[in-house]
């Protein structure tokens, strides 16, 4: 776990990101780097992410990348710094399926 929260600190805006399946997702817009004790009440939550209340504490504490959609229909997403399997070039590489990240609410 150590190294994929170690990838998300080379991680920049603008970067591209696919999933596990080689699909295009979007590219990053917002990077937040982890804080292991934030956030206990979810319900106190103000701004990002922009997600459930259930899955705020997670991605906060965790670290995560919103990606925008490629498609300007699509809501964007989060995928939490676990979810970062590598980095190539300028892209972003994903361990799960667009389907399995976090949509924007």
């Amino acid at each position: 776990m150590a190294e994929e929260h170690a990838l998300i600190a080379s991680v920049t805006e603008g970067m591209d990101v696919v999933d596990s399946d080689g699909e295009a997702v979007g590219s990053v817009v917002l990077v937040k780097m982890s804080d292991p004790d934030g956030l206990a009440d979810p319900d106190a939550h103000d701004g990002e992410p922009a997600v459930e209340p259930e899955e705020v504490t997670p991605l906060i504490r965790s670290g995560y990348i919103k990606i925008a959609h490629t498609d300007l229909l699509g809501s964007d997403k989060y995928a939490s710094a676990d979810e970062i399997g590598d980095l190539n070039n300028d892209t972003v590489i994903l361990t799960v399926p667009t389907s399995q990240l976090v949509v924007a609410s």
